[in-house]
């Protein structure tokens, strides 16, 4: 039997996705934590390695002072004689200006830092082997697709682990290319390690040999959810036996809030609110959790949530309110209550503007000619359709603000 403590994404060192100082030292502070409780659960365990699927740091960010905590945490697992595999991923790159040296890490560290796959011998204390890492790293974040090519075959009787960080597809739904690359061309690995997912899951289609470990702790809402690493157990013969490990002192949990047009008063919010954390809280309690509450739809408080003092008002509430450690509430297509249905046969400018907003929907050419010079959100690099995805994405609620807006003028006047 060959244990495992599979990490990924601790990004040691990292910008964090939180505006607040306070809250920002507090985030920084559980990250290392989490690296801390890990190494101490791989102690406990007793495992015969750790891996650590890619972004172990931040090398843009990381400041002296956390890089010699990094060095200490690996320290401990070189004096209890537990070897550390590790893959550089796009965040602490090899190749990158941002460094001049390596990290300083212990011998028993090895560093997977080039695209070509290449292997490194487990061994037990006394020189047995138990099983072969085979690793490949972002070595330039300028380099081509990681891996360059399949894995090689197993080629005797040792498990083969594979190990690599390759970002989850949007949709989730199939495996990523770098792992569909990664396959070697005859046999299949015991057990593969992969970073790049927001939470620990298996990859599709992988029969359960693949898995991803998530971030030991998260930076953001993005990354909602228990955060951990995974104790994994290889026997002869058998699929591997994959343990979820809390190690994050700190848990996010990222709700929508769309039915709110009967809500009119601060108090009412706070308990649809309660009732949704309620719904959503993990089974497994968590030391303290941050919220963030994004509000969606047709609500008669639309108008003055769009104050930033109402805002900040409405979450030091939700927080007192719900005992959690911070809450944050962002808008989405936050309107007043409207049907538009009832006005798109009206004689008025609002039954133009929705015909108008409707064939705009339907023609990408009206779409593209109606949308403004400059967008708020830039699209990523290689995304020809981003900027027509963000703008139907706005366009989804526009028809509701036309009503809002000239309903309003209209009993204005």
């Amino acid at each position: 039997m060959v244990k495992l403590l599979h990490l990924a994404d601790v990004h040691l060192g990292g910008r964090l996705h939180v505006a607040a100082d306070a809250l920002m030292r507090r985030v920084r502070a559980a990250t290392r934590t989490a690296l801390r409780r890990a190494v101490g659960g791989a102690l406990h365990e007793e495992v015969d390695a750790v891996l650590v699927a890619g972004n172990f740091f931040d090398a843009r960010h990381l400041g002296y002072d956390a890089e010699q905590f990094l060095t200490g945490q690996l320290a401990r697992l070189d004096e209890a004689g537990v070897p550390c595999f590790y893959t550089a991923g796009p965040a602490d790159p090899a190749g990158t200006p941002a460094r001049e040296t390596p990290l300083d890490g212990p011998a028993s560290l090895h560093h997977f830092d080039a695209p070509a796959p290449e292997g490194a011998l487990l061994t037990a204390d006394d020189g047995r082997p138990l099983a072969r890492v085979v690793g490949t790293g972002v070595g330039d974040p300028a380099a081509d697709a990681v891996p360059s090519g399949p894995f090689p075959d197993p080629g005797d009787d040792l498990p083969h682990i594979g190990l690599l960080h390759a970002a989850l597809p949007e949709n989730g739904e199939r495996a990523p290319a770098p792992f569909r690359r990664a396959q070697p061309k005859n046999g299949r690995y015991t057990y593969w390690a992969l970073g790049g997912a927001p939470r620990h899951q298996p990859v599709p289609d992988a029969e359960e040999r693949a898995w991803y470990a998530g971030p030991t702790a998260p930076r953001g809402p993005q990354q909602a959810g228990m955060q951990g690493g995974l104790l994994v157990a290889l026997g002869a013969g058998q699929p591997p036996q994959v343990t979820f490990r809390s190690f994050a002192p700190l848990c996010w949990v990222d709700l929508t809030l769309d039915d709110l047009e009967g809500v009119s008063t601060q108090h009412a919010l706070l308990r649809q609110a309660e009732r949704a954390l309620e719904t959503a809280r993990p089974e497994r309690a968590a030391p303290a959790y941050l919220a963030r509450f994004t509000l969606t739809g047709g609500c008669p408080l639309a108008p003055s949530l769009r104050e930033l003092e109402a805002r900040q008002r409405l979450e030091a509430a939700l927080a007192a309110h719900l005992d959690v450690e911070a809450a944050f509430v962002r808008l989405r297509h936050l309107t007043l209550p409207a049907r538009p249905g009832r006005h798109r046969d009206d004689p008025h400018v609002l039954r133009e503007a929705l015909a108008l907003i409707d064939r705009a929907a339907e023609d990408p050419a009206l779409l593209r000619e109606l949308a403004p010079g400059v967008l708020a959100a830039a699209p990523p690099p290689g995304e020809e359709d981003a900027p027509e995805r963000y703008l139907r994405e706005h366009l989804a609620a526009l028809d509701r603000e036309a009503c809002a807006r000239l309903l309003r003028d209209a009993q204005d006047t």
